[in-house]
């Protein structure tokens, strides 16, 4: 992952507890039904698929398996979407993870200002599961370039 810092930034920095994970996967959640906050049964498939992708496709575990998750949070009403939840959890059980659920879509600075300053994440391969309006912006705000809108 390529970082920019500011003069300022680089001045300051031995001040500053940066992480930098080994690597950042970032999805959408899986497919919805016409109504409703959960997964359609396509999203269930798909969710379910995540499993021998993730875990059998050795271009991506090359750094190592993931070794933490975060899926988006949702809002507190009824009806808010709990479809990146149920996105990752065939996934985080066959990793035996417990999914870090504390940012909603809105809250992605906080999330992103959590994995690059928290010690815990140097070095982790990270998965980031958000519906695909904050996607964008964590991409970016990660660093990433020629990230599509």
């Amino acid at each position: 992952m390529t970082r920019y810092f500011s003069p300022f930034l680089f001045i300051i920095a031995p001040f500053l507890s940066y992480a930098l994970p080994a690597q950042v996967f970032i999805i959408r959640h899986a497919e919805k039904p016409a109504t409703g906050p959960e997964l359609s049964i396509e999203g269930q498939e798909r969710a379910a698929a995540l499993v021998p992708y993730f875990l059998g496709t050795p271009e991506l575990n090359k750094k190592g398996p993931i070794q933490v998750i975060f899926a988006q949070k949702p809002k507190d009403h009824e009806d808010s979407s709990v479809r990146p939840i149920q996105t990752i959890t065939p996934l985080a059980k066959a990793l035996n993870l417990t999914p870090i659920v504390q940012y909603t879509k809105n809250e992605h600075n906080a999330l992103v200002k959590d994995i690059i300053t928290n010690p815990a994440y140097n070095g982790k391969i990270l998965l980031l599961c958000f519906e695909h309006k904050a996607l964008v912006e964590i991409a970016k705000e990660l660093g990433a370039q020629n990230v599509p809108d």
